[in-house]
Parts: structure tokens; sequence; C-alpha cells
């Protein structure tokens, strides 16, 4: 289990966004909304820099391989993505493409190749060395604001696509792709009938009443994460329960994780661990669950924030967790 290891800031009034660790799991780096990133070095539980981003703002944010760069989405320009030196705080480079607002941005684990999704409807491949776009997908009119994240792999990515009629989501899937075959559209689509949820829930929560239930089935997905064996995808959502799916086969009926308390559908952050052994669910209590990802039995409750927790990551390496509200908050394990 794990225990708080003390690296807060309390008086900070801005609440804290992404949480992107570096692969070999030293640093993490968070940003808040006062657009500033925090470099901290998870192993010391140290803040070694302060970045002012007034000048675009930060949106999402992506580690690369370099534990000094980062990529940014500017909130101010939002369809430019740039490639941030943390060291001497300049952009190597700036990416343009996208017409619509940057949602989100995943760094291949093998190269240096990354990938941006748009509400332009777009997913674009990278390079970063250089300014231009090197693959595009264009995806159908009718989805709404898709994201985008590789496989531990590299050689696969998903892409979670809301679809939507009369502009309000009907349904939701995951687009899986080839990433060394873009031209042939995705080559799987997870997405699961509505009543293979329904049968889950009647299966798994009999007592759950009807408006619980109702809640649940039209929650929305918030963000999506493949196991880092690749075997399964935790969907998180706005709602009490999430999701995993099969990350390979879409006749697999899903599993469902929770519950935790989340009634008003706030946007409330959920993780798989590493080693793919627990879920990591916050709630609307700011306290983060703990579940067997086998059992998907919870385990403990951890308390310590001040508000929601909006963002947990996993460190890729050691056996730690950041999660972040108004406050950052280091996890290890109790000796």
């Amino acid at each position: 289990m794990f225990s708080h290891r003390l690296f807060v800031w309390y008086k900070s009034k801005s609440f804290f966004f992404p949480l992107v660790f570096i692969s070999e799991g030293q640093y993490v780096a968070v940003s808040t909304s006062e657009d500033c990133i925090h470099l901290i070095d998870a192993l010391a539980g140290e803040r070694k820099k302060k970045i002012k981003m007034k000048d675009i703002g930060v949106g999402v944010m992506k580690y690369t391989h370099h534990d000094q760069c980062l990529l940014v989405s500017a909130k101010q320009s939002s369809t430019d993505v740039r490639y941030l030196s943390l060291h001497d705080n300049k952009y190597l480079r700036t990416f343009q493409g996208h017409q619509g607002l940057v949602s989100s941005i995943s760094v291949c684990p093998l190269d240096d190749n990354f990938l941006t999704a748009s509400v332009d409807n777009t997913v674009l491949r990278w390079d970063l060395s250089t300014r231009n776009e090197v693959a595009r997908i264009k995806l159908p009119p009718s989805v709404g604001t898709p994201l985008v994240n590789y496989d531990s792999s590299g050689l696969v990515f998903g892409v979670l696509t809301p679809t939507l009629v009369n502009g309000q989501i009907q349904n939701h899937s995951i687009r899986l792709f080839d990433s060394r075959r873009l031209d042939g559209g995705p080559f799987q689509v997870i997405s699961p009938s509505p009543q293979s949820y329904s049968s889950i829930l009647d299966e798994r929560f009999p007592e759950l009443d009807h408006e619980s239930k109702q809640r649940t089935l039209h929650s929305n997905w918030t963000s999506f994460q493949f196991s880092s064996d690749g075997n399964s995808i935790l969907i998180n959502t706005d709602g009490e329960y999430v999701w995993i799916l099969d990350g390979f086969r879409p006749d697999v009926p899903p599993k469902v994780v929770g519950p935790r308390k989340n009634d008003n559908g706030a946007p409330l952050a959920a993780c798989m661990s590493t080693d793919c052994k627990q879920i990591l669910l916050a709630n609307a209590e700011n306290e983060i669950q703990l579940f067997d990802a086998e059992s998907r039995e919870m385990m403990t409750t951890l308390s310590g924030h001040l508000s929601n927790v909006g963002c947990i990551a996993c460190n890729p390496r050691y056996d730690m967790f950041v999660s972040g509200c108004v406050n950052t908050a280091l996890w290890i394990p109790k000796v």
C-alpha cells in the first residue's frame, strides 16, 4: 500500500492539470491554470524549476525522450504545439498544421515521432526534427473531440472517438491504428454495445438503482490509457465507474471498476499502475481509491488532498505515483 510523501504546495490557488513523467522516471512535470510548468525531481521530492508560460499558456503537455524537453500545446494559439527546452526556457520548434484546438498529444516510445489530435477531426503524426507533419488521418465528421495515445510497443496507437448526433454524444469507440501503415484506416474498432454495458452492470452491481445505472450508461469517456502490457485499455469517465476494454478484440465484454463518489460528473482522474495490478480512481471526496485490477475489489483509500484530484500519473520505472489538485502529492509504498 501507499503512504503520503511530503511534497505539497498548500498555498497554491491554481488547479494542477497534466502530470507527465519522463520515461526514466526521475522527473515529473506539472502545469497549472496559472500557466506555469513545474519540474519536480520525483525521487528526491524537490521542485527543481518553475517556468512561466504567460506568452502562450499551457494546454496539453507531454514529455519527449529528453528529460529537459516537453511538447506543449499553446493555449493562446490553440492550434500550435511547441517544442520547449526547460534547460534554457526556449522553443526549439513550433509545429503548425491543425485548424482547431489541439486536444491530445502522445509521444512514440520507440523514436522521436509523436501524434496530435484536434477538434478539427484530424490526427497528425510529426517528427521532432522537422516542423512539417509526416502523416495525416482525417476522422469522420460525426466524431467529437478525439484523444490519441500510443501503446507501450509504439507499433499501435488508439484514437478515442465520441460519435455526435445533433451535437450530443451517442456512443464512444477506440479506433486502433498500425503506426507503420496509416493509409488504410483503423485495423480495429472497439465499441461495445450499450446492451453489453448494461448487462455487465446488472451482473456486477445488481443492487444499483435505475437512476445510477442510467447515469453510468450515459457518462462521457474523458480519457483512456493502454496498460503497459498492451492487453487492456482503461477508460476514464465523468461518472462513478470506469471501464476496462480488451486491448485487441472488440467482442470481449468490458469490465467495470468502481464505484467512486461522483454524482455531479466532475472531471476526476483515473490511472492504471505501471505493473497493471492496480486501478487508481479519484473520487468527489478528494480521495484516491485503489482497486485490485484482477478482482476489481477496492483495496484502500488515500486521503490528503484539499480538493478533487484532477490528475494522477504513475511512475513508469519506480513504484510510486503523483497526484494533483490545488496541491501536488507524491506517494510511495509503505515500508
